[in-house]
């Protein structure tokens, strides 16, 4: 079973930021006229989480009046400072045997379903950052990872980002109502005892915490939020076409498809099918069984630990039938699915890129200003490999 719970700490006083919170609780400080754990809130909800727990303190009636109409969200706000992890072992009694943790005043572009996915439950796990913003931090700033595991290391400078998961048997021993702090105490001690697996990660990174960290915020968080994307065709691209392809029991993906898939889920990208579906328009099956046949994809890809975070599909051809008789740039070389997706998934076209099979999918991409690759029908993973190799070389230079 998934991991369906996910637990937000918004319980600071926002002491560093004191002209800015003196009326509301840091997480609610506004970020284009939206508060910044809406922003969290909206991750997780694609991350496909089902309950989130809002940990509060410090004005946190005003967080609960924010979340009243969110039957899935629960805001449990403290009486007494607990800390960072005081207000974790408080609230155990509500807590699912593993669940995902995030602060309330950080966020980073991580495809959070996949790492989801991918947990391995026998250890609790953080995911950790190049500490590129607290210099001067020593609240697990000095980290590193040996064996997977997490250690503290002179040589190395990363930081936990703010987000792990962890299972709630490691709070177990403490005891309520009482300060402790989750950096310094309890993933310290499980640091020591080498109970902690890491992975390391080099996603756009947003800290509110300080007034100078705030302030890069304000000015670069549109850019920030902006994801990567890798769009694919989707027939003779990433499954075999055997000819209106449809059936469940057609599905046979291409060499290296799901690898590929998994690979790029792992380095943070949104994947995403754009495909034309023509045989509606034809009459040889309906929009119910495209939804179905997608359904069916993500299904057998998430029992390997992987998943498509969208499907876009054309549905209409000028030779068509009834309502689906039409011409529109929607179908591809036409490139309004492209158009919506990006709308739809905030993308960045600069860090993205399209893979297909035909002259259509080239058109449909060069008119997106998004790079374009044909296909490799011996090894779909190879080819993706090389791109993300070539594109983070020329990043790096």
């Amino acid at each position: 079973m998934t991991i369906q719970q996910a637990v937000i700490l918004a319980g600071g006083f926002g002491s560093r930021l004191r002209n800015i919170t003196k009326n509301i609780p840091k997480p609610l400080i506004q970020f284009n006229n939206k508060p910044f754990i809406f922003y969290i809130v909206e991750e997780l909800e694609r991350a496909k989480i089902k309950k989130i727990i809002i940990l509060a303190g410090y004005k946190g009636n005003l967080i609960k009046k924010k979340f009243l109409n969110k039957k899935n969200i629960k805001v449990i706000i403290e009486k007494k400072p607990l800390g960072t992890g005081g207000s974790i072992v408080t609230a155990k009694k509500h807590l699912d045997k593993y669940f995902l943790l995030l602060n309330g005043d950080t966020y980073i572009n991580l495809s959070l379903r996949a790492k989801i996915l991918n947990f391995k439950k026998t250890c609790s796990k953080i995911f950790i950052i190049q500490n590129k913003t607290y210099k001067s931090n020593r609240l697990l700033s000095n980290l590193n990872i040996y064996k997977k595991k997490i250690i503290f290391s002179k040589s190395k400078s990363f930081m936990y980002s703010g987000i792990s998961i962890f299972r709630s048997k490691d709070f177990k021993n403490f005891k309520d109502n009482n300060f402790i702090s989750l950096e310094n105490t309890i993933l310290n001690n499980l640091i020591k005892s080498k109970k902690l697996d890491g992975e390391i990660n080099n996603e756009s990174f947003i800290d509110i915490g300080t007034l100078k960290n705030y302030q890069k915020a304000k000015k670069n968080i549109k850019k920030i939020l902006k994801k990567k994307c890798f769009f694919f065709d989707r027939d003779n691209t990433l499954i075999f076409d055997k000819g209106y392809t449809y059936k469940k029991k057609d599905l046979k993906w291409m060499p290296g498809a799901i690898q590929a898939i998994k690979f790029l889920k792992n380095k943070n990208y949104l994947v995403i099918v754009v495909t034309n579906q023509s045989g509606v328009a034809k009459g040889f099956y309906t929009e119910k069984n495209v939804l179905s046949f997608h359904e069916h994809m993500n299904k057998s890809l998430i029992k390997k630990k992987t998943y498509i975070d969208d499907f876009f599909y054309c549905p209409y051809h000028e030779k068509g039938i009834g309502i689906y008789k039409k011409k529109t740039n929607l179908r591809k070389p036409g490139n309004l699915m492209i158009k919506n997706a990006i709308k739809k998934w905030n993308i960045d076209i600069k860090e993205s890129h399209f893979i297909g099979d035909s002259i259509k999918d080239k058109m449909a991409a060069n008119i997106s200003n998004i790079k374009f690759t044909y296909s490799d029908k011996k090894n779909l993973l190879n080819l993706v490999k090389n791109i993300v190799k070539n594109h983070e070389h020329k990043k790096n230079i």
